[in-house]
Formats: C-alpha cells, sequence, structure tokens
C-alpha cells in the first residue's frame, strides 16, 4: 500500500502541468492517478508465480508434509481460482476490487475514483464477491457477467 501510494503521487506530481481544473476536481483527477497506481502494481502481481500462503505452509510443515497435504492442495486450487477469476474481472469490476480490498477504501471513495456513486459501488461489490466466491467453489459460471 505504502508503494502504490508512492507511486500515485509520484504521478501526480509528474504530471502536475497536465491538471486541467475546468475538467473536474482535483481530488477526483489524484483518486483515478491512485486507481490507476494501484491497478497497475495488482496487474504486475497477478503475473508473479504463487506460493502457500504462510498459515498453509505452516500447517503442512507442523504434521510432517503427510497429514495436512490434500488441505495445502485445496487451498492452493481455492488461491489459484480466486487469481484467475479476479484476473478474469472486468476493468470496472478489477478496479473497485483493487481500490475496497487492496487500497483499503470505503464505497464513497471508491466511487470518486471510478465514477460511481457509493450505493453503486456498495451494489456492484457485493455482487463482484458473489461472482468471486462461485468461482472459487468451482462453479462453471463466467466471471465477467
Amino acid at each position: 500500500a505504502e508503494d502504490a501510494t508512492a507511486d500515485a503521487f509520484a504521478r501526480a506530481w509528474a504530471a502536475r502541468a497536465a491538471y486541467d481544473p475546468s475538467r473536474g476536481d482535483a481530488s477526483a483527477w489524484l483518486w483515478a492517478i491512485a486507481r490507476n497506481a494501484v491497478t497497475d502494481r495488482l496487474r504486475r502481481r497477478a503475473h508473479a508465480p504463487f506460493a502457500l500462503s504462510a498459515s498453509v505452509a505452516a500447517s503442512v510443515a507442523a504434521t510432517g508434509g503427510e497429514h495436512d497435504v490434500h488441505g495445502a492442495a485445496a487451498a492452493r486450487i481455492d488461491w489459484q481460482r480466486l487469481v484467475a477469476a479476479v484476473a478474469a474481472l472486468p476493468d470496472l469490476d478489477h478496479d473497485i476490487v483493487a481500490l475496497r480490498i487492496g487500497a483499503g477504501l470505503g464505497h464513497d471513495a471508491v466511487g470518486a475514483a471510478v465514477g460511481l456513486s457509493a450505493g453503486a459501488v456498495a451494489q456492484r461489490f457485493h455482487r463482484i464477491l458473489g461472482r468471486l466466491q462461485r468461482a472459487v467453489d468451482g462453479a462453471d459460471e463466467e466471471v465477467r457477467r
């Protein structure tokens, strides 16, 4: 989060001459830059190889690596399904997830960044989470709907 924040402010500083107050509020301009910085970071991270989380790896190690192997494998499959489902989201939905979960912003701030009302963001976010849950559960429903 700190790196994304620093990146956003560096981008804003570099583009400060291009800011046109007649096109909108400065906060909306900054939120758009922040959204793009977070999205760029998440997309770069999506291409990195994934390993088991520390808690799952510790669980496997604590049981001698045999007893909980199936649980660890299931957790990894769930994680891979989730990553694939998030990567398949349309850009707007991906941005909403990145800003709500990745940046920890509220519905109002996310709405300002993506050009939606807080209520629309809340509703859309709820629907996105449902689609992601179905994807993790193995449902064959397309995530893009």
